[in-house]
C-alpha cells in the first residue's frame, strides 16, 4: 500500500477519535450539568487502562440522599450516561455497605466507593 494513503487513513482515524472524544465530553458536561442544578453532584471514576472506566455521577440532596444516579462505563469513545435507578434512594453516607452495591460488578463498586471517598472529603472540608 501507498505510504499516502497509510498516512491519510491514519489522520482520517485521528479526526474521528477527535470527533467521538468531543462528543463524550459534551455528554458528561450535559448530565453533569442536569443534576448539579438539582443540587449537590458526587462524580466517582475508576479510569481504566486495559480494563474499561467507569464514571459513577450521583446527584445528593441536602441529606445526603441520592435523587439521581447516571453511570458510563466502557473502554470506547462511544459509551454513554445510563441510569442507574437502583442506587436512587441510598444515603451516600453508607453507600459502599448497601446490599444493593453488592450485586453490581467490580468497577462500579469502586467508582462508587471513590464517589462517597471525596463526597465525605468535600463534606468535612478537606478537598
Amino acid at each position: 500500500m501507498n505510504i499516502f494513503v497509510l498516512g491519510a487513513i491514519a489522520i482520517i482515524a485521528y479526526i474521528l477519535q477527535i470527533f467521538l472524544g468531543m462528543k463524550q465530553i459534551k455528554n458528561f458536561n450535559s448530565v453533569y450539568i442536569r443534576m448539579k442544578r438539582k443540587g449537590k453532584v458526587a462524580i466517582g471514576r475508576r479510569p481504566g487502562k486495559i480494563a474499561s472506566g467507569t464514571i459513577l455521577l450521583l446527584g445528593v440532596d441536602q441529606r445526603g440522599t441520592i435523587q439521581e444516579a447516571e453511570m458510563m462505563q466502557g473502554t470506547s469513545i462511544l459509551a454513554r450516561f445510563k441510569p442507574r435507578p437502583q442506587l436512587v434512594g441510598i444515603n451516600i453516607h453508607q453507600l459502599t455497605d448497601s446490599p444493593v452495591l453488592i450485586k453490581e460488578n467490580k468497577l462500579t463498586r469502586q467508582a462508587a466507593a471513590n464517589a462517597q471517598k471525596i463526597y465525605l472529603e468535600v463534606e468535612r472540608g478537606n478537598h
